[in-house]
């Protein structure tokens, strides 16, 4: 009698298990997303955080953020947090959020951890996903659970402490594995919810006017360049935001008992003196009255490019009175920035 061999496929004792759930999948990105916007936050607040998964939001709060400037340092915590990351899903299945919920994303045959190569393939293959975002709503309805970058890099996400490939992990450090990571996982999530206020005005510098020829005794006036100041709060830490690199608004103030002037034109030119618009100039003016208690104010709109230091000139004109006063202001990119003090 001939003993009949029974095939199985390789290690079906390994892959045979439940697969994880969408919304358990959501969740793990959502943490995934909070911390790395976190990070970035508390290093470069304002900075923004590019989209690591295509086609979905980056989640980190901001919505006026500034593009994250390659080489500085909120350009170098996203690498950072995002090697940390992609290395812990390359060599033991799962990022923190994705442990923090108990899965791991393994290879469908052998239920191992796919590497470094896979994990930042399956990552770009996520562009796939993105489609109309079918392929992030595919888990929902495959009896594998998997999106078309699991089926392209055959990699599947499971319900697991650690890959099922893997010898028994023993009771104490998985405890401790998963608890540091729901820890963390709740962080992120927290971090998501961003309170923010402000847009205060501050000044940032003021300087006299100069009277020229045929100005009248006893003017007083003065020109001050301002900027907004707004903050943001994540988990209770407040953090003040840079200032926004684009309009310069000039405020010309007649102080108690300086005598009225009437109508006057206020004219404004700003300087780029340093980095990538260095050189250029920007101009605007206005028409007011210039009396005691009363103001006229100028804002000047330049390119939000430049973060560099300005040469700020302003003159008023009082065509009645046949007079003129001028002042000028130079700020530093500290100043802009409301680090100077």
């Amino acid at each position: 009698m001939t003993a009949t061999a029974v095939l199985r496929p390789p290690h079906d004792d390994v892959v045979a298990r439940r697969y994880a759930s969408w919304l358990a999948r959501v969740l793990a990105v959502a943490m995934d997303s909070g911390l790395l916007g976190l990070c970035v936050w508390l290093v470069a607040p304002g900075a923004g955080v590019p989209a690591v998964w295509p086609g979905l939001p980056p989640w980190q709060g901001a919505t006026d953020a500034v593009p994250v400037e390659l080489g500085g340092a909120a350009s170098w915590t996203v690498a950072v947090v995002l090697l940390v990351q992609f290395g812990l899903q390359a060599w033991t299945g799962a990022t923190i959020g994705k442990r923090a919920v108990g899965m791991v994303v393994v290879d469908d045959a052998t239920g191992r951890p796919v590497g470094a190569l896979r994990t930042v393939w399956r990552q770009l293959l996520h562009l796939l996903d993105a489609v109309l975002l079918i392929g992030y709503l595919r888990p929902v309805w495959h009896p594998q659970r998997r999106t078309f970058a699991d089926s392209l890099a055959r990699t599947v996400v499971v319900d697991a402490s650690w890959p099922p490939a893997w010898a028994a992990v023993a009771p104490r450090p998985t405890r401790v594995a998963q608890s540091v990571a729901a820890a963390l996982g709740v962080v992120g999530l927290l971090a998501l919810f961003v309170q923010s206020g402000g847009a205060s005005t501050v000044t940032v510098a003021q300087a006299p006017c100069v009277l020229e020829d045929g100005a009248p005794r006893g003017l007083h006036a003065r020109v001050e360049v301002e900027r907004s100041a707004s903050w943001e709060m994540r988990l209770w830490i407040r953090q003040e935001l840079p200032a926004a690199p684009g309009t310069v608004r000039v405020v010309w103030s007649a102080l108690p008992g300086a005598p009225g002037h009437g109508e006057v034109e206020v004219t404004a030119d700003v300087t780029a003196l340093d980095g990538a618009d260095e050189g250029r100039v920007w101009h605007a003016a206005a028409a007011g009255t210039l009396a005691a208690g009363e103001q006229t104010v100028v804002d000047v709109e330049r390119a939000a490019g430049g973060a560099g230091g300005l040469d700020v000139r302003s003159r008023v004109d009082a065509d009645a009175g046949g007079f003129a006063c001028s002042a000028r202001v130079t700020l530093t990119a500290a100043d802009l920035a409301g680090t100077s003090r």
